[in-house]
């Protein structure tokens, strides 16, 4: 068995998490150190899932209650047998950026693993291996400590603040896969994966709207030749119900990959999201790639004001700060196990 355990560095320099590879029929200890000091905990168990929260920062106490609740509204949809542990940091972020979100770990080719050659991140990775694969965090998130926050249950914010609660597991869902490896870079051609067995923190930062989040994803090293795909890669489609991931069609390095990425005609091809949403669902894919917001969302003008608005690039018109059927559909596919859905 070879296992892939990447640990990310620290995005915002004020810290390092060290990089390990296991490989080999067993676990070592791994060197685990922390980028910054835990401040304060919770646990949150609701009946199928339970989900560790650990502090970094001066967090005011009515944003972790409120860090706590959207902790709660996320678990009641899980059955999650493995603790889920978020690392939550509040600190100063670039302006206009409210949150970052995404895995602390990547696991490849693990026991349990349902895709081969497919990168799970780590929260994920857990549930099926059936045990903790590692005992560092799980998902690690920051909140802007400069944003005029609503820390209220509703999803009804005042004018000129920002809901956290929605805000809070619309960063934790990418952290439990919510994101891939399909980019457009610098010269104007599309890829996904890895080129030479190394992957270091994809910072990925939009400080104007329509999106106002920060994703990334775990430092890797590949424990055997790739490129990988995350699991998420493997589901999505353009309307023409063709795969992204077919480099016969679409090869890694090209401009027709390129226009793929940038033709607003995306979509989820995964059976329980498709069954949540009565056809293929919709990705946000602008025809100019935006880091951090392209195919890593529901699109826009299909799910904004919807039950599903929480995981949109604008996160618009929210009807309640709970994930919606599509979302748990689309995480159901991913491989988590789903207890119930969501009323409406």
């Amino acid at each position: 068995m070879k296992v892939l355990l990447g640990r990310m560095k620290d995005f915002l320099g004020s810290g390092l998490l060290v990089l390990l590879l296991v490989a080999g029929p067993g676990f070592l200890s791994p060197a685990y150190a922390p980028a910054v000091q835990v401040a304060d905990r919770i646990v949150v168990r609701e009946a199928g899932a339970t989900i560790r929260g650990e502090f970094v920062g001066p967090w005011p106490a009515e944003g972790r209650r409120a860090f706590e609740r959207a902790a709660r509204l996320l678990a009641r949809y899980l059955d999650a047998p493995v603790t889920i542990t978020v690392v939550a940091e509040w600190t100063p972020l670039d302006e206009g950026i409210l949150g970052t979100g995404g895995p602390a770990a990547q696991y490849v080719n693990f026991d349990g693993a349902a895709q081969s050659d497919t990168y799970y991140p780590a929260a994920l990775a857990n549930q099926l291996a059936g045990d903790r694969l590692d005992p560092g965090a799980d998902i690690e998130t920051a909140f802007n400590s400069a944003e005029a926050w609503y820390f209220g249950d509703d999803a009804r914010p005042p004018a000129g603040q920002s809901h956290f609660v929605s805000t809070a597991i619309h960063e934790i869902l990418h952290g439990m896969g919510f994101l891939g490896t399909f980019y457009v870079d610098a010269e104007g051609l599309g890829t996904w994966g890895d080129d030479d067995g190394e992957l270091s923190p994809i910072r990925r930062a939009v400080g104007a709207a329509p999106h106002r989040h920060f994703h990334r994803h775990a430092a890797r090293v590949l424990s055997q030749e790739g490129p990988y795909p995350d699991i998420y890669d493997r589901f999505v489609v353009n309307g023409r119900r063709q795969r992204l991931l077919d480099t016969s069609r679409f090869p890694r390095g090209s401009e027709d990959l390129a226009d793929e990425l940038q033709s607003e005609d995306l979509y989820w091809d995964g059976g329980a999201g498709i069954a949540a949403n009565g056809g293929p669902v919709k990705l946000f894919a602008p025809e100019v790639w935006v880091d951090g917001s392209s195919f890593s969302h529901l699109d826009d003008d299909t799910f904004d004001g919807t039950v599903n608005a929480i995981l949109t690039a604008g996160g618009e018109r929210l009807p309640g700060a709970e994930p919606g059927p599509v979302i748990l559909g689309m995480l159901a596919d991913m491989g988590w196990r789903v207890s119930r859905l969501p009323p409406g």
